[in-house]
């Protein structure tokens, strides 16, 4: 039986501008993790699910990691070990009286992880109860926590599949009505190559966030006409290609991939993201186990087709 493997990059938020300025500081936000992220770090998820009743009803989660093991050279210093989630589980039951009552039990999830900080990528799987949105949000806010005392904080995003900007306009012209469409925009934390060149000249979308103290910007458009949103409008069109003006050696392709730009449109049947479109491998139920899963992911990392143009 096989098991999907998934694989996330982090990026820089806090500090961005900064290592724009001086492209080494990056390795030592890098550094930081290697040494705080460790066993027992916790983060608490509350999040409202729905109504029963008029009553809001919330949802708990508590995540946290263990089994770290701190790795040498050979796996290029990356950290592997375990995501562990507790929560409640609920189902429906019969009372006494006959009513059908609403019932929890609690419950713990594990993944494994492979992180490989220095090349910023996570590699990773799932289970049915903790998939690949909710491990990005637990590991973010675990990776956070860790870096709490030095105030840096990191994004983690989906490594996803190459999408070009002429592709996103044409899926969402085939989604028809059109009610919300959100561009979210953040500050790329690219490799060196892109970094020096920002350094040279950051040019005009990243010197304006810099100048706002910025590190992401979300343009929302709303639409309560019959028609929907007009998606080949000047003013949706003008913020669609931003995505391919973030830098001018910077793709729109990239920046997909690596979770600086995203898209997200909601139509009266279907929806479009480009969040949902994860680059994924398979690995062996037998390679969960930690030595297996460090062996297993290090190997996938190498072999992952991932194009650094950024």
């Amino acid at each position: 039986m096989k098991a999907t493997v998934y694989y996330s990059k982090i990026n820089l938020s806090s500090h961005i501008h900064e290592v724009y300025e001086q492209p080494s500081l990056l390795k030592k936000y890098l550094d930081l993790i290697t040494i705080n992220l460790n066993n027992g770090i916790s983060f608490i998820r509350e999040d409202v699910r729905y109504q029963e009743h008029n009553e809001i009803v919330t949802y708990d989660a508590t995540y946290w990691v263990d089994d770290i093991q701190k790795l040498d050279n050979k796996y290029n210093n990356s950290i592997a070990g375990r995501l562990y989630k507790k929560a409640k589980v609920f189902y429906k039951d019969i009372d006494s009286d006959g009513t059908l009552i609403r019932k929890s039990v609690e419950n713990t999830e594990a993944v494994g992880f492979y992180f490989d900080v220095y090349k910023e990528i996570i590699v990773f799987y799932t289970t049915n109860r903790l998939g690949y949105s909710e491990f990005n949000i637990a590991f973010e806010g675990i990776l956070n926590k860790s870096l709490e005392e030095y105030e840096i904080m990191f994004y983690v995003d989906l490594l996803k599949k190459p999408l070009s900007l002429a592709k996103i306009k044409h899926e969402l012209k085939e989604l028809g009505y059109i009610k919300k469409l959100q561009i979210d925009i953040k500050a790329p934390n690219p490799g060196n190559n892109l970094l020096n060149k920002i350094k040279k000249d950051s040019e005009e979308y990243l010197s304006n966030i810099k100048n706002a103290n910025a590190s992401q910007t979300s343009h929302v458009f709303i639409s309560n006409s019959p028609a929907g949103l007009n998606i080949e409008s000047t003013i949706i069109d003008k913020e669609l290609d931003r995505i391919s003006g973030i830098h001018s050696n910077l793709d729109e392709e990239s920046a997909i991939t690596n979770g600086y730009a995203n898209i997200e449109a909601t139509g009266k049947y279907n929806k479009f993201s480009t969040k949902d479109r994860p680059m994924k491998g398979l690995i062996d139920e037998e390679q969960k186990t930690i030595g297996g899963f460090i062996e297993a992911a290090s190997e996938m990392l190498r072999a992952l087709v991932f194009n650094r143009k950024d």
